[in-house]
């Protein structure tokens, strides 16, 4: 698996060893991910307003999930809760399809 960060809101280095320490372990958990690519971006000076785009190779459609925060705690938050429901969702899809398959 190859996880990728286009950081252009230019994050400290801890918020992004972070956020690949958590996406590590959704990965070990789900053990479905081909690559994840993060593109983080921020609007505004005084007070920003960043946004993460968050793409998940998976086998079949990506999964692409998008969050907006001012606080990066609550932005990481959102988009890791975000791709684990994805990722349970889309197991559980697959479960379904093979114990239809081998009925």
């Amino acid at each position: 698996m190859t996880i990728t960060i286009r950081n252009q809101a230019h994050v400290k280095a801890k918020y992004i060893r972070f956020l690949r320490w958590k996406i590590r372990k959704i990965s070990e958990k789900f053990n479905m991910l081909t690559y994840v690519n993060i593109n983080i971006s921020r609007e505004g000076q005084e007070n920003p307003l960043y946004r993460a785009v968050v793409r998940l190779g998976i086998p079949g459609h990506d999964i692409i999930i998008t969050n907006k925060s001012s606080n990066l705690h609550r932005l990481w938050r959102k988009s890791l809760d975000a791709s684990e429901r994805h990722l349970r969702k889309h197991k559980e899809r697959l479960e379904e399809m093979e114990a239809s398959i081998n009925f």
